[in-house]
């Protein structure tokens, strides 16, 4: 679990995708089997790892807003 503005969010991991679920919502939520649409819609926001075609670079993570977010 982490805060992140005053909120605390469960982390779940599939791969290169990280999905910030809010706590209150992370009971509606089944981590093991629901599908990743199904966790970004249910998440606040999206961190996923891009590797770079040209593989002379490392690779970045892209944040992106989930279906969730109430900012």
């Amino acid at each position: 679990m982490v805060s992140i503005g005053g909120l605390s969010y469960e982390i779940v991991t599939r791969e290169d995708t990280k999905y910030f679920i809010r706590n209150d919502m992370v009971a509606n939520v089944d981590t093991e089997n629901d599908t990743d649409t199904v966790l970004t819609l249910m998440s606040d926001f999206v961190m996923e790892f891009k590797k770079c075609r040209d593989c002379s670079a490392i690779g970045e993570w892209f944040t992106k807003r989930g279906g969730n977010n109430v900012v």
